[in-house]
This record gives C-alpha cells, structure tokens and sequence, in this order.
C-alpha cells in the first residue's frame, strides 16, 4: 500500500526525520525504545499529522504502532514545540520534504 495524502508520501517525512536526525533509515521500523528511535517516531508522527490527512490509526499501521502512540508522539512534541532544539529539528525536516 502506497501511504500518501496531500501529494506527500509518509516515506518522504521517514526519510526527513531519519536524515536530520542522524538515524539509520533501517531502525525507523524496529521496535526499540531507544531515544534517538522513539523521538524519529515522535517527530515523524507529529509532521505526518500536521502536514498530511492520514489518520492516526494509518500513520501507526506504518510505524508499526497503535494510533495511541501516535497521538502520544504528536502530544509530546506539541508539549516540546518552544524548546529551541525540537523546533529546528521541526524545521529542517519540513524543509527536506
């Protein structure tokens, strides 16, 4: 199944994330509760939300989550929006995409 809504593909936004943040594209989809996995997830899930009109249940089928988790990442990056390191991060994935 082809993810994408609003011309962007939610493997384009995996691959932003993963870039910026320095991860092995291959661990994206691993489940691991490392740091570096879980805040890719984050960023991910919070830019797939904001920028496609995927819902939250098909974001998590594609990380391998539940569409809780999902709503989790995008609480815990809108709790973190003013935090200068998270909002550059924010912006250098969406100007990847």
């Amino acid at each position: 199944m082809e993810y994408k809504r609003k011309g962007l593909k939610l493997k384009a936004i995996e691959k932003a994330a993963c870039k910026v943040l320095k991860l092995d594209p291959l661990l994206f989809h691993v489940d691991s509760q490392r740091g570096d996995i879980v805040m890719a997830k984050h960023y991910f899930s919070y830019i797939a939300r904001e920028l496609t009109t995927f819902k939250l249940k098909e974001i998590g089928t594609y990380i391998g989550r539940s569409h809780s988790s999902v709503s989790h990442s995008v609480k815990t990056i809108l709790n973190l929006e003013y935090d200068k390191r998270v909002l550059a991060n924010l912006a250098a994935i969406r100007k990847l995409i």
